[in-house]
């Protein structure tokens, strides 16, 4: 069993330091790292398994509209006493497990619509502030908020800042 690490104490004005130093070097190496978010992007989407799919979106609420108006039908044939309660329970409920099964499908596709699109809004955010920051004289806390998703320290001399858009990158520390 390993002991967890104990937290290190560090000042919020050197951090802020740190920060500077390094988003100063991430502007002055802009093309290179222009060139590693867009790839962290199209990585995360390739992790994700995407490919916009509106053509099976449509097929889906199509199913899902013709399974309800069957089951529409079911009860007015049943109020009609055109098919028995047995046969009405029976094909009123396959079309409601299909149904079922259809808003799942629905709720997958939607969800990996919206982490992607996340994902290339995060990218996009980190790159135009790439292409349009001049180096930084102090610490502006909204550059920090728009970009930076959590700060790790493992140590004095070793701290990451993950961004926004899944990268990450070791601090500038002058020892």
């Amino acid at each position: 069993m390993s002991l967890p690490l104990p937290q290190l104490p560090i000042k919020e004005e050197h951090l802020e330091s740190i920060f500077v130093k390094t988003i100063n070097k991430l502007i002055s190496n802009r093309e290179e790292i222009l060139s590693a978010v867009k790839s962290s992007v199209k990585e995360a989407i390739v992790e994700l398994d995407y490919k916009q799919d509106d053509d099976n979106l449509i097929k889906i609420d199509k199913e899902i509209e013709l399974l309800q108006n069957e089951i529409y039908n079911l009860s007015v044939k049943r109020r009609t006493k055109a098919i028995d309660a047995e046969m009405y329970n029976s094909e009123s409920q396959k079309a409601i497990s299909r149904i079922d099964e259809l808003f799942a499908q629905r709720d997958k596709l939607v969800e990996l619509n919206t982490a992607v699109s996340l994902a290339k809004v995060k990218g996009e955010i980190v790159e135009r502030f790439l292409t349009e920051q001049t180096q930084l004289e102090k610490f502006d806390r909204d550059v920090f908020e728009k970009l930076v998703e959590k700060v790790i320290i493992k140590g004095k001399d070793n701290i990451m800042f993950e961004f926004k858009d899944g990268t990450s990158l070791k601090a500038e520390i002058e020892l």
